[in-house]
Order: C-alpha cells, then structure tokens, then sequence
C-alpha cells in the first residue's frame, strides 16, 4: 500500500484527523482525499485508462448517461495492481478506522471494482446506490472514488453532488479533478449524483470505483 498511497495519509495522526472529519461531515459522512495515490501510479492509470468505446456496459436512460466496466483482465496491469491495494487488509484497516465499519471487503462482480467514464453530456441523476449484493449476500457499506482527469476546468461540471437526504438540495459539491478521491457512506442518507458534463471532443469524464 505505501507504494500506492500518497504516504500523507498513513500516518496515525492523519488518518485521526480522517476519522474526525468523515464523522463531522454533511449532509452525509465522507471525506475528500487529494492526491490520494502516488503521482507515478496516478499518472500510469490516466495514461492507460480505458478507452470509452471498449467498456462493455453502456448505460443510457432518463436517469444516467455513462459507460463502465469491471473485467480489469482487460485493463492495463496498473489497475488491477490498484484494485490489489484496494482489497488488501492494510487497505480495509485504513478504511475501517475512518469510517468505524468493522469486517470490510470488496468482491469481483461489478458491485466490487470496476470504472466509469463519460463522454460530453454524460451525467448521473442524485440516487441513492444499491446497498445489497444478493449474489456475495453483502451488504454495501462505503464508496470510494477516485477521479483521473487531468487539466478539468469548472465550467465542465461533473462534480460529484452530495445531497440532503429528501433529496431536495445539493449539500456538497466535490470537484472530480485529477487524483482526488472521496470516501463516503451507501446508505439512505447519502443521495448522490452529478449534472450533465459539458466537455471538447475527445475528453471524458473518468474515475475508478470501489
């Protein structure tokens, strides 16, 4: 994990000021990590991130326009190394530490890991996620994204959008620049989503989800 993680944050003082921060946040608990991985790891995933048109599931409806995929085989090694990290137990105490959930753990399926990427004119409505793996018969506990988008300017949009939990109000808004990644609860108090992305021809909107 130390060659993967932005060494700032494994301190135990840190990772206090994490904890404190994830349980005093609203309209729900999360927290906003900046250039969370290694520069050299962050670069090497931005550079090889899939591109849009190989992501095997195309989702397009009243509610969402976006692409993802989670078959990492298909991927550049770099972000199966990551998804290793992710689900490493040094990766879970970090996790359970900040956010007090005890027993965490990722799956292979497509509610596990996987990335998403959006063309100009993609956007996510606010929703709340599904929470329940019926196949793994687990419960979804936390979302961690991580955003690589490099040189994304504000007028873009694409913000990540935490709202109050009727869902009537943007709470929160997090920008979904380069590196940056944001941990916050799956539950009902957590609705979230982000507006319809204005981007040049050949730019897209990409993260990596766990």
């Amino acid at each position: 994990m130390q060659n993967s993680i932005n060494p700032i944050y494994l301190s135990q003082e840190k990772i206090e000021q994490l904890k404190q921060d994830f349980n005093t946040a609203k309209p729900c608990k999360y927290i906003v990590l900046p250039n969370f991985l290694t520069e050299e790891l962050a670069n090497t995933l931005y550079e090889n991130f899939p591109k849009i048109d190989t992501l095997n599931v195309k989702r397009k409806s009243i509610n969402e326009n976006k692409s993802e995929d989670y078959h990492f085989d298909r991927f550049h090694p770099a972000f199966s190394d990551l998804k290793k990290v992710v689900g490493s137990p040094e990766m879970y105490q970090f996790m359970e530490t900040i956010t007090g959930i005890e027993g965490l753990r990722t799956t292979d399926d497509s509610l596990g890991s996987g990335v998403h990427q959006g063309q100009n004119g993609s956007y996510v409505d606010v929703h709340i996620d599904v929470n329940y793996n019926p196949a793994k018969h687990l419960w979804r506990r936390i979302n961690l994204l991580i955003y690589l988008n490099k040189n994304w300017k504000p007028e873009y949009g694409g913000n990540l959008e935490l709202w109050d939990k009727k869902m009537t109000q943007c709470e929160a808004k997090v920008p979904c620049d380069f590196n940056r990644a944001v941990i916050f609860l799956t539950d009902e108090n957590s609705p979230h989503g982000y507006s319809k992305i204005t981007i040049p021809e050949g730019e897209t909107r990409k993260s990596f989800y766990t």
